[in-house]
Formats: C-alpha cells, structure tokens, sequence
C-alpha cells in the first residue's frame, strides 16, 4: 500500500494493523526486530533461542494489538512482552543463559580458514565465543553494548531504546569494554555485527502470524474515524464488529418483514405503489450511505495524508445519516397515514373487512392484563388512519411502537427493540 510509505509515528503503524493491514505491522517487525533480538540475546546467549523469543513477541504482539491503549508507548510495550518471554524462558529451562562456549583460553584451537569447514559449524563456533566473552559482562552494561554493535546504533539510539540518559549510555558501554578483554573486543563487535536479523526474519515472523487473529477494526470502522480513534478503541471496535453486523442483518430482515407486511395491508393499488416506493428509497438511502462511508475509508487510505480530513467527513457524514433518518422516516409514516385516511374515502369499498375499520379488535390486540396499568401485550396489525396514537404496551408492535420491554415497528422504542429507528 502506497500509504503505508508515508507513515512515520508507531501510532499511524499500529492503527493500520488493527485494521488488518499486515504490511503495516511488517514495518513494525523491521523497526524493532533488530532490538528485540539483541535484548533477547543479552539476556539468553543464544542467536536461535533470541529469534524465537522475539518471534514469539511479534507474534503475540499481533493478537493482543488491540489492548495497546497508548500506541506511541508501542516499543517499551514490545519489551514488556519480550522481557516476560525471556523469564518464562529461565524458568523452563531451570538454568541461567545458555554456557555452551568453550573458554576463552581455548579460543585459539578455532580451526583455520583453509580446513574445509561447513558455513554454519564455522558460524556456530563464532556465536559461542562471542557469548563466551560477553557472559563476563553484567547485564546492565551487556545491553546496551550489543544494541551498539550489533544494531550499528549511534550512542543517542541506544538511549531512546533502553529509556536511558546519553550520558549513562556512555558510562556503560565504556564498563562493558572495561571487562571485554582487549584481544577479544574486535572479535565480538564483529561478531555482533554478523548476527544482526535481517530480511529473512521478517518474512518468517510474518509468515507465523495467524491468519484471522488480526484486530478486525477494518471490517468495523467503516466509519474510519482516524488513525488514533481506531488505534485507542481497538477493543470497542471488537464488540462494535458483532453489533454493526447484528444490527445490519435485523435491520434488512425487518425492512423486508415491514415490506411484506405492508404490502399484505395495502387495499389499493396507490397504496402498493407507495409502500414499494418508499421500501425502494430506504434500501438506496442505506446503501449509498454505507458506500459514501466506504469511499471516505478508501480515500483515506489512499491520501494519507488528509486522513483526518477524511475522518472528519466520515463523522459529518455519520452524524448527518443519524438525525435524518428518523426525522425521514416519522415523516414517511404520517405521509402513510395521510394515504391511508384518503383511500379509505376515495374507495371506502375496499375497507369494508372488519380489520380495516378504525379501533376494530380485528386490526388491533390489547391484553386485558395489565401491569403498572400498561397493557402486557399491545399489537397493531392494521394500517393506521391519521390521528391514530401510537401502541404502548410491555410488548409492543406497530409503526410506532413504544414497549417497557420489547417493541416492534418503524419507529420502536423499548429495552429490547427492532425497527427501522
């Protein structure tokens, strides 16, 4: 994604990998693979143990993204989950770093170059003599002296790493060169150097994250409210997922259950057209309000940016849809109603069932039981005529339904309640 070339901050990162986007979080891998190696290595002495200890930080890092409340905080909050690793890690093994190095006096037994020595036995030597000569320094000067030469850090990145002072950055890496021995000094900076993570660690942490453990805020922003917003509210995003796709589902089930029912009330052909009509409109209204949502998402993406621009037109957008629909849809039922009052005096012939008439218990249930004086039940199966008051009851059904427990209708206002608003 063209986007992701122009983000810069930790928090633009994780805010795109909570939206699913794993090249986002690829970017995060290569910022801090090489100092969550390092701190893992200091701390265990092995390259390999080091790997699948920082691998297993992204990893996990990936699945709980969404509980990074403070995105900017994403490094010492990597180190955090690092540093718990690398403990459980001494506690399974029941021991102190690896000691799988021969003793320095030894190190000159280190075959020649001319002996025909696999690659990797050669490699493996060097990483054991190195650790060898840095398991003589003290943690707290070790780290910051791999960070040094192993990342080819300057003094002032070493610094922002470890949370330290320049000035203590200096004072350690000059103790830890105090006890490296002068012989062995160049050997372990370049050592070091050569065991830095590269490309290939990357691509297989990538390749080992679950492939639907992503935070999926993309599938729930569509609002897109910006970078932060989606960042900061990765756990509200989770349950909004599940409610937006409950509540798109009843939505369209109860418009097509409202069509129906409408269509099943209508006496006249006018009256048809004009549930048709108005059903057509409200599926248009809908879809092009999530499309336009889309879109802004899309061009956020696209204009990075102008991302807040586009955030803020996403939330105009939503604010706008919210109080219009309801304002649009109490109108759309008084206009029903009006039609209604009107064919019943154009064509009174096609009112003449018993349901059709106004207050008729055919059209109409009210319980006689009654709580608190609210009837339990009250359900409207006719079509309305104007001046005809809402249905209240504790179950409530109707084109305005007001229930103290359930309502059903266009406009349903209860506890528990589905309708168009």
């Amino acid at each position: 994604m063209s986007s992701l070339n122009v983000m810069t901050s930790d928090a633009d990162l994780v805010a795109a990998s909570l939206a699913g986007d794993r090249q986002a979080f690829r970017l995060i891998v290569e910022r801090y693979q090489r100092l969550l190696c390092s701190l893992a290595f200091s701390a265990t002495g092995g390259i390999t143990q080091s790997e699948d200890i920082a691998q297993e930080t992204f990893i996990e890092a990936w699945s709980q993204l969404a509980n990074l409340h403070e995105p900017e905080k994403l490094r010492p909050w990597l180190c955090g989950i690092l540093r718990f690793k690398v403990s459980r890690f001494h506690r399974a093994a029941g021991r102190e770093p690896v000691r799988r190095a021969d003793p320095l006096d030894e190190a000159a037994e280190v075959p020649s170059a001319d002996e025909a020595i696999p690659d990797q036995a050669v490699q493996e030597e060097e990483q054991a003599l190195m650790w060898s000569a840095l398991e003589r320094v003290p943690e707290i000067y070790r780290e910051p002296l791999i960070l040094y030469y192993r990342e080819h850090r300057s003094i002032e990145h070493v610094a922002v790493d470890l949370d330290l002072t320049e000035d203590a950055v200096k004072q350690r890496l000059s103790r830890g060169r105090k006890v490296l021995q002068e012989q062995v000094l160049a050997f372990v900076e370049g050592a070091l150097a050569r065991s830095t993570p590269g490309k290939v660690f990357t691509m297989a942490t990538l390749a080992s994250l679950p492939t639907l453990v992503a935070p999926p805020s993309a599938q729930a922003a569509v609002v897109g409210a910006g970078a932060g917003m989606v960042a900061k509210g990765g756990t509200l995003a989770k349950t909004t997922v599940i409610a937006t796709a409950i509540a798109s589902w009843s939505g369209v089930i109860n418009a097509l259950l409202i069509l129906r029912s409408n269509l099943d009330q209508s006496r006249t052909p006018r009256e048809r057209r004009a549930v048709v009509r108005i059903t057509i409109g409200a599926f248009v209204g809908v879809f092009g309000y999530l499309g336009a949502l889309w879109l802004l998402r899309a061009g956020a993406w696209q204009w990075w940016d102008h991302r807040v621009a586009f955030a803020v037109a996403a939330q105009v957008l939503a604010v706008g849809f919210l109080a219009m629909a309801p304002v649009t849809l109490l109108r759309v039922l008084r206009t029903q109603r009006a039609l209604r009052s009107s064919e019943r005096r154009a064509h009174p012939e096609l009112f003449r069932a018993e349901r059709d008439q106004v207050g008729s218990a055919a059209g109409e249930y009210r319980s006689r039981l009654t709580l608190l004086g609210v009837p339990l039940v009250h359900w409207r199966f006719a079509a309305p005529d104007e001046g005809q008051p809402p249905v209240v009851g504790w179950f409530a059904g109707g084109d305005r339904a007001y229930g103290l427990v359930f309502a059903w209708g266009g406009v349903a206002v209860a506890p528990i309640s589905v309708g168009a608003v």
